[in-house]
């Protein structure tokens, strides 16, 4: 641990005995009180140590004064290649109904692209024929790129209409009590929404990145 004291750079080493804190380089020490050794320890433990006038030490800290970094709104992961491993054309734009989409509805996430049929948990207020535009989308791909979101997308959506309104396939429950000539059947359907993807639109950033 590096310590500057009266102007001398020197190996300072730090002790503590029963609320005491010593400071030594050479043959010479200095001895400070427990009522100040706990804010010079912490001193010497993350900076320099400096003699002041009356013998006072003085924390000078050796960590430079960070620029607060401000996070981005999204993160873009580019695709040269395709999967037969041929260079894709950067300059010719992708077909919007390629897109993928990963979109948050209740809170589940689904993966869709244009056309997918989503079987969604019960949304009250909607009927059959009706269009729901939902903005919660987590990210946005294509072959040329991909939108990650932090944590969405800015200006993306996805376009859905409702197709119908049913419930899900039953589920058993059967609980039964050994001998004691006890059995219980139970069946439950719960309430979902069918919901068909007709689009998905981006920003204009965005489109022209995938």
């Amino acid at each position: 641990m590096l310590a500057s004291i009266g102007g001398l750079a020197s190996i300072a080493h730090a002790g503590r005995s029963r609320g005491v804190l010593s400071i030594s380089r050479g043959l010479e020490s200095w001895v400070v009180s427990s009522s100040s050794a706990s804010s010079i320890r912490g001193a010497l433990r993350t900076g320099i140590l400096r003699n002041t006038m009356g013998g006072a030490l003085r924390f000078m800290s050796t960590a430079p004064e960070q620029a607060e970094i401000k996070p981005s709104p999204k993160s873009v992961v580019s695709h040269p290649y395709a999967l037969d491993e041929r260079p894709l054309d950067a300059k010719k734009p992708s077909n919007p109904e390629d897109r993928f989409a990963v979109v948050s509805l209740s809170g589940t996430q689904f993966k869709v692209t244009v056309g997918d049929t989503i079987v969604a948990d019960h949304m009250e207020g909607l009927d059959i024929g009706d269009r729901v535009v939902y903005p919660e989308v987590l990210l946005v791909g294509s072959r040329r790129a991909t939108v990650v979101g932090r944590p969405l997308v800015e200006k993306a959506e996805v376009h859905c209409s409702v197709e119908e309104l049913t419930r899900d396939k039953k589920v058993i429950t059967f609980k039964s009590r050994r001998r004691k000539n006890s059995r219980r059947l139970r069946g439950f359907r719960r309430r979902v929404t069918i919901l068909r993807v007709d689009s998905i639109k981006v920003s204009t950033a965005d489109h022209e990145l995938l």
